[in-house]
């Protein structure tokens, strides 16, 4: 979760083009770990919403 918030943290200060093309490593680094959060999320949602078990979190976000 630490390198979401970081990440973040440094967008809000450097919301600018060229500031974000130059992140892509960061970005990439922080969206996996978002991925690995949301699956967290899925399964231990998933042990009383079982519905929700089939979703991936890939296409859960965009």
């Amino acid at each position: 979760m630490e390198n979401i918030i970081h990440y973040l943290t440094d967008l809000e200060q450097n919301n600018n083009r060229e500031w974000f093309l130059s992140q892509k490593k960061e970005r990439q680094i922080a969206n996996e770990e978002f991925l690995e959060l949301l699956q967290e999320l899925i399964l231990e949602i998933g042990k009383y919403e079982p519905s929700i078990l089939h979703n991936e979190p890939k296409n859960l976000t965009f």
